[in-house]
C-alpha cells in the first residue's frame, strides 16, 4: 500500500501525540509501528519493503502514512519523499527551539545515549550537537519547501495543540481530506512524556524484542501489543521521572541558546507569515 502522508516531526514536538490521534480516526490507516524511518535510516531497503508496513487492513482508507521525526532535518530525506510520491502531504511539527533542544537532552539521558558523572545541558551538547541542528527550523523547512509546493506542507506549532488541541486536530484532518468531526481519545493527551528507565538491561530486552516484531513478519503482533496496552504496563514497571536526573540550564546556557535559534525563529517568522515573539 503506498503511502498518501508521512509525519516529518521536528524530534520531540509532539509527533507521538499525532500519531496517536491519526491512529485513532477511522479513515486514517498508519504503519503499525510509529517511526518507519524509511526515507532517513532505511532507504537502501527499497520501496516493497516500505510499503510492507502498511498492510492489507489498509485498502480503502483515504489517508494513509507514517511519522518519521527523523526526516525533518535529514538533508536527504526531501527528494527521497519526492521522488518516490511526489503528490505527498507532509505534516511538520514545530515548538520552541530551546524546549526542544531540553527535551532532546531529557531523551538522550532517558535511552542511556549520554551518561556520567556530568549530566548539565552543556555537556550534553558538547555530546551531541544536533541539539542546536534540529532547531534550526527555518534552514530545513526551506529545504522542504524546495521539493514540494507549500500547500502540501502543513506546519503545527506545539504552542497551538497546548492552547487548542481540537482545533488543531480539526486542522490536520482537514489538509488529510478526512472526516473533521471525528474527536480522538488521545485529544488532551500528553504522549511519549521523558523519563528515566529504572533497569537498563530490561529496556534492551523491550528495545531488541520491538525491534524484531516492527521489522520482520510479526509486525501485526507488535501493532496488537500496543493497542492492548503494553506500552503502559511497560512504563509503569520501568519508568520513573526524568527531571532529577539533569541539570537544569543556567541564565547564561539558556542566553547562548536564544540567541542562535534568534535568526532562524525571524526567518521561520516571514516562512509561515505568522508571528513567533513568543519564542524570543
Amino acid at each position: 500500500m503506498k503511502p498518501t502522508f508521512i509525519g516529518i516531526g521536528a524530534q520531540k514536538c509532539a509527533s507521538s501525540w499525532l500519531y496517536e490521534v491519526l491512529r485513532d480516526h477511522p479513515d486514517v490507516c498508519l504503519s503499525p509501528e510509529k517511526e518507519v524511518n524509511f526515507f532517513s535510516y532505511n532507504y537502501d531497503r527499497g520501496y516493497q519493503w516500505y510499503e510492507r508496513h502498511f498492510p492489507q487492513r489498509c485498502d480503502g482508507k483515504k489517508a494513509v502514512g507514517e511519522v518519521s521525526p527523523s526526516y525533518f532535518h535529514n538533508p536527504s530525506v526531501p527528494a527521497y519523499a519526492r521522488d518516490y510520491n511526489p503528490d505527498l502531504k507532509i505534516i511538520a511539527l514545530l515548538r520552541h527551539p530551546v524546549k526542544r533542544a531540553i527535551s532532546n537532552h531529557k531523551h538522550d539521558i532517558r535511552t542511556g545515549n549520554f551518561q556520567g558523572d556530568d549530566l548539565s545541558f552543556e555537556a550534553g551538547l558538547r555530546n551531541n550537537p544536533s541539539y542546536i541542528d534540529q532547531g534550526l527550523y527555518a534552514t530545513h523547512l526551506k529545504r522542504w519547501l524546495e521539493y514540494f509546493p507549500a500547500e502540501q506542507i502543513k506546519v503545527i506549532i506545539v504552542d497551538d495543540i497546548i492552547e487548542n488541541p481540537q482545533k488543531v486536530v480539526e486542522d490536520v484532518y482537514e489538509f488529510l481530506s478526512v472526516d473533521t468531526g471525528h474527536v480522538p481519545e488521545a485529544l488532551h493527551k500528553r504522549a511519549n512524556v521523558s523519563y528515566a528507565v529504572r533497569w537498563r538491561w530490561l529496556s534492551k530486552i523491550v528495545n531488541r524484542l520491538g525491534n524484531i516484531l516492527r521489522h520482520g513478519p510479526l509486525n501485526g503482533l507488535w501493532w496488537l501489543a500496543s493497542r492492548l496496552g503494553f506500552r503502559k504496563i511497560y512504563h509503569a514497571i520501568n519508568a520513573k521521572p526524568v527531571e532529577g536526573a539533569h541539570v537544569a540550564l543556567t541564565s547564561e546556557e539558556k542566553r547562548n541558546l536564544e540567541n542562535i535559534f534568534s535568526d532562524q525563529i525571524e526567518e521561520l517568522e516571514k516562512l509561515l507569515a505568522r508571528d513567533l515573539s513568543s519564542w524570543k
